[in-house]
């Protein structure tokens, strides 16, 4: 029994070893396929240990974000595991799916490589795969079913059928974005599938047109069954859906059909003109399941055959040494029932697994003579079509020949006409190029003639246009010496209308003179007047201060002396007579001061009058220096266009001098006159400009005068209004005191 277990145990290690050194070959960063000997390997293994753990085992030690490459070999070797392996595969694997998530995602951001995306893309599709077969544990990884399991599949409860449709979409989507993703990348990279780069890009489709057969087949099968259960209405998105899938799965197949490297490894299946139309049951009697398979074991994806020691390798050994037996079966001779049991167990196994295999092969067989016997009827059909070709072709053919034996007797016919019509073409031709010529030679003199003609009648159009042009400018020179004439007139005008102003002006300043004088006089007069007052005034004060005090005087004599009452009073009515005479004499004098102040007031108003009429005269003077000025910038105007039009003539004369010399010469002298002229309208201009500057100064020299003016006669009638009215004010006031 020892001796089994040691036995046994060295048999393990070296199955270990064997798994792991093949893992590690297959997972290099060579850009290959996977070599099919060390996947072999790896799938009987699955089988011999029923179980993957030595494969997780080793990737886990492996880190595949090494190299892009070692992550794209990693995801194929999964998906053959997948299909090929044990099943406890799919059960075992995951655990793992986060790791091949992580792994997807850590490629999605590499766009300078092909395998970056396509990665990120087969990553998501082996996730998605592990998960449709653990939710639906009766689908097995290869995805071959008996036609009794497709019936029960098909046949399921309505609500399976529907869910089960909808992941199987769900997966073609994911298989069809894979291989969409892989020929962008080819596109990229610009690689050949006849390049090693290029098929280990390209190998895991293979497997993909394996998958998308299968899954086309059920869905086609289940579609129909649902059909029959559900309306039309219910099922419009899986209708959409499986078209839009069908022209992307027919597209695939057709590009994968060009490539040279599939023709050799895999039966690729041709797609019907139009997907299956589901709304008609009929279509499913004439639907034929698309058939893919690998042409054989013995070719490998990377075009290299197996060598012998695959062929060892992919043997399955699960029978124990003759000697090793007969040990055992002497050792446990205590115990036949158990070595019975295993024996049994083991047999069954491989029993169970050769049928498994055997089953596969053949399957693989009848689908594979159906296909060459579609093949053959293709075939068959178009030899057929090309014999139709060949007859109709024959038929032509002596057709052509009949009418060529008919056309021989009237070729000698025609040889005698076409010599006789080639001489008369000849001399044809001979009359035609002499009569050619004559026409050409008389057409080349009547363009000359008529050219002469042309040149005759512009050098006369030319010449009476000069006359014209000069003529013009004949006039516009007489035209600029009548406006010459009307500024000069204009001018001394304006001269004489300055001259005016000037002696208005010098009116005014004269008015204003004696304006001022007079003013001067009337303070004068006004100050004596009001010393005068001032000094009567104060007289007054004096007289009405001295009676005040007498009467106070008298009124305590009064009050002391009684005897003398009668003395006093009349002394008392003698002094009220003064007062009342001192009263009267105060009144005739306010009299007199306001007769003096209307007096003020009238010589007031006669030089408010004089001002006033000052001010028209200066509104007047302002006026026609505004108009001497808006004359003087007429004549500016004038004299600017003038300026242009003799710059427009001068203009015209620098062309004339082109022409003719003779020309030149003459309106080269016009021209000094016309300067002549200009340089005379320009001083005349320049002291027309001068004296309206002058104008414009005495104006404003007036102006200020005036203003000056007024303020004198505010301030005079301010100092004679308060001179004249404020002492004849505090008179009334004490008066009244």
């Amino acid at each position: 029994m020892s001796r089994r277990s040691a036995v046994t145990s060295a048999d393990r290690e070296a199955f270990i070893k064997a798994q792991i050194i093949s893992v590690h070959k297959a997972l290099n960063k060579n850009e290959v396929p996977l070599k099919q000997k060390h996947v072999r390997v790896l799938i009987v293994g699955t089988h011999k240990e029923k179980s993957s753990s030595v494969f997780w085992n080793t990737i886990s030690r492996i880190q595949l974000e090494k190299n892009p490459v070692l992550t794209w070999k990693f995801c194929h070797l999964l998906h053959k595991l997948i299909r090929d392996g044990h099943k406890k595969v799919l059960e075992e694997s995951t655990r793992y799916t986060q790791r091949i998530v992580q792994l997807g995602n850590f490629w999605q951001h590499l766009h300078t490589s092909g395998y970056g995306l396509s990665n990120t893309s087969y990553c998501r599709l082996l996730v998605s795969r592990i998960e449709f077969h653990k939710r639906n544990a009766t689908i097995p990884g290869s995805l071959q079913l008996s036609e009794a399991q497709i019936s029960k599949m098909v046949n399921a409860d309505v609500n399976h059928s529907f869910e089960l449709s909808i992941e199987m979409l769900d997966q073609m989507d994911d298989l069809l974005n894979l291989q969409t993703t892989v020929f962008n990348a080819m596109d990229v990279v610009r690689w050949s599938s006849l390049v090693p780069q290029g098929q280990c890009l390209l190998a895991p489709l293979i497997l993909v047109i394996l998958d998308t057969s299968k899954f086309y087949d059920y869905l086609v099968k289940i579609i129909f069954k649902l059909h029959e259960q559900l309306p039309p209405d219910a099922l419009s998105g899986h209708r959409e859906r499986f078209s839009g899938i069908f022209r992307k799965m027919k597209k695939f197949y057709e590009e994968a059909a060009n490539l040279q490297y599939f023709k050799y490894l895999v039966s690729i299946p041709t797609l019907p003109s139009l997907a299956p139309n589901f709304l008609q049951a009929s279509d499913l009697d004439t639907y034929q399941s698309p058939q893919a398979y690998l042409h054989g074991d013995s070719v490998s994806e990377s075009d290299t055959p197996p060598d012998g020691r695959s062929i060892d390798e992919s043997l399955v050994d699960v029978s124990e040494p003759q000697t090793v037996q007969q040990e055992e079966t002497a050792q446990s001779s205590e115990d036949p029932r158990d070595m019975l049991i295993d024996a049994l167990r083991r047999d069954v196994d491989d029993a169970r697994f050769n049928n498994e295999r055997l089953m596969n092969e053949a399957r693989s067989r009848i689908e594979q003579y159906e296909n060459r016997l579609l093949q053959m009827k293709h075939e068959n059909d178009h030899y057929k079509q090309s014999v139709d070709e060949l007859k109709d072709e024959l038929e032509r053919i002596r057709a052509a020949n009949a009418e060529s034996e008919r056309q021989a007797v009237d070729e000698a016919r025609l040889q005698d006409v076409e010599r006789k019509a080639q001489s008369s073409e000849q001399n044809f031709q001979k009359m035609k190029s002499a009569y050619a010529n004559l026409r050409q030679e008389h057409i080349e003199a009547l363009t000359k003639l008529s050219n002469a003609q042309k040149d005759l009648a512009a050098s006369e159009s030319e010449r009476i246009n000069k006359e014209e042009a000069i003529r013009t400018m004949e006039r516009k020179m007489a035209e600029a010496e009548r406006e010459k004439s009307l500024v000069e007139e204009k001018a001394r005008g304006a001269a004489c209308s300055v001259d005016d102003l000037q002696g208005q002006l010098a009116q005014c300043q004269v008015d204003i003179e004696v304006l001022n004088k007079t003013i001067e006089d009337m303070k004068e007069n006004s100050a004596k007047e009001v010393s005068e007052l001032k000094d009567k005034n104060e007289q007054l004060q004096i007289k009405v201060d001295e009676v005040n005090r007498q009467r106070t005087i008298l009124e305590e004599q009064a009050r002391t002396a009684t005897s003398s009452a009668g003395d006093l009073g009349t002394q008392l009515s003698a002094k009220i007579l003064e007062i009342a005479a001192l009263s009267e004499q105060l009144e005739r004098t306010k009299q007199n001061s306001i007769k003096e102040r209307e007096e003020l007031n009238a010589k007031i108003e006669e030089i408010e009058m004089r001002l006033r009429e000052v001010e028209r005269e200066k509104n007047l003077v302002e006026e026609k220096a505004a108009n001497a000025s808006a004359a003087a910038e007429q004549l500016e105007a004038q004299l600017a266009i003038k300026v242009q039009e003799i710059v427009g003539l001068n203009e015209r004369l620098d062309a004339l001098k082109v022409s003719s010399t003779a020309e030149v010469e003459l309106m080269a002298l016009k021209i000094d006159q016309l300067e002549l002229r200009n340089a005379e309208s320009e001083r005349q201009k320049a002291m027309a400009e001068k004296d309206a500057k002058e104008n414009a100064k005495n104006a404003d020299e007036f102006r200020t005068q005036l203003i000056q003016c007024n303020a004198n006669i505010d301030d005079l009638m301010k100092a004679s209004c308060c001179v004249s009215l404020v002492p004849y004010w505090r008179l009334l006031l004490k008066a009244r005191k």
